[in-house]
């Protein structure tokens, strides 16, 4: 009796706290419907509720979000937030006079649009002074030569550019031209980036984690930490230089500390599906091989064309000895990133496994 209890007691927690998940939307939804009679704290309640909700740690290891899926629609919480507090206390503050207690309501709401709003205007602002640059590494993922070309092109158009430069590093890194590589570095960090004030924290963490990566390919782990805990220096909350230090850490094996980071970025942006890997590979390394496969499915049910996922489920595999199905998935990887150095990796660590069959 006493070894099953912890279990009903977590499985209890579980079903409580997805059950907040439909009570906080009922609540919303109701007090949409009748804002004019002033039910408006009600909604707040709920929305402080959901927010709770989906920051808590618990919601990391909750059986029922996991096994749903609903773990991955918790996003945009911010939005919502203040899509509703315009309709719950602004227009009623502007449009049904209740005496100087509405004066009160309308600054209050004021100010909590004005700070959700000035995160959402620095995530935009930053996402497009570095687009050029995503765009360069979702459009050819996996092809350093191709990616390698487009950055020079970028460079060929601004040789000042130090994001470019930094940038280069990732595919010059992959395909081992170490002078090229070298030089790309110095000119990343000898250069002067040109920003606004407002974004040049965002855009420094960017370019240090960059440079990390460089780094973190060629397996020089010392210098990729030290260059991801300059990108957290500039932004210690941001997903990308926390999901990078817990990788990082994960692969030196230091799985305690990787899991802290990982947790950190996936709770940013659980939708991301780059941050969704980080969790799956964290909960392969950790041994909870059930958690790793859900998020993989969902992964590969969403991304199929993420060729990461691949290889991560083809290790899953390979880890619980499933050798021909996992050869079906590192195939699967390798016909889309061929030149990728990690397989060769997986591949050595496994080979006793794979010689085997």
């Amino acid at each position: 009796m006493n070894k099953s209890s912890p279990t009903r007691t977590k499985q209890l927690k579980d079903i409580l706290l997805v059950a907040t998940y439909p009570l906080a939307f009922l609540l919303i939804i109701i007090s949409i419907l009748f804002y004019q009679y002033l039910v408006w704290p009600l909604g707040i309640f709920s929305l402080i509720l959901l927010k709770m909700i989906t920051e808590s740690d618990q919601i990391m290891e909750n059986n029922i979000l996991w096994d749903t899926g609903l773990i991955f629609h918790k996003s945009n919480i911010d939005v919502l937030i203040m899509i509703l507090i315009i309709w719950w206390l602004i227009l009623p503050a502007l449009f049904m006079p209740y005496m100087g207690f509405n004066y009160i309501v309308l600054a209050l709401a004021l100010i909590i649009i004005g700070i959700i709003s000035y995160k959402i205007m620095v995530g935009i602002l930053g996402y497009w002074s570095l687009k050029p640059y995503y765009d360069v590494f979702s459009n050819s993922i996996c092809d350093y030569a191709q990616s390698k070309a487009a950055l020079q092109s970028l460079l060929e158009k601004n040789p000042e550019d130090i994001m470019a430069w930094a940038a280069l590093t990732l595919p010059l890194s992959g395909l081992k031209e170490y002078d090229e590589l070298d030089r790309a570095r110095k000119k990343a960090l000898q250069g002067k980036l040109k920003t606004w004030p407002l974004i040049k924290k965002l855009q420094m963490s960017y370019f240090y984690s960059l440079l990390a990566i460089s780094h973190e390919n060629l397996k020089e782990y010392d210098l990729a930490q030290e260059y991801v805990d300059k990108a957290l220096e500039y932004d210690d909350t941001g997903a990308m230089p926390l999901n990078l230090k817990g990788y990082i850490l994960l692969k030196q094996e230091k799985i305690e500390e990787g899991a802290e980071y990982i947790n950190k970025a996936f709770k940013l942006h659980v939708s991301q599906k780059e941050l969704q890997l980080s969790k799956a590979y964290l909960f392969c390394k950790e041994g909870n091989y059930k958690r790793s496969h859900q998020i993989m499915d969902y992964i590969l049910a969403h991304h199929p064309e993420y060729p990461y996922v691949y290889l991560r489920k083809g290790e899953l595999l390979l880890e619980e000895g499933k050798i021909d199905e996992a050869k079906v998935y590192l195939n699967k990887f390798k016909m889309i990133c061929p030149q990728d150095a990690e397989l060769q990796e997986v591949v050595d660590k496994y080979a006793l496994r794979l010689d085997s069959n």
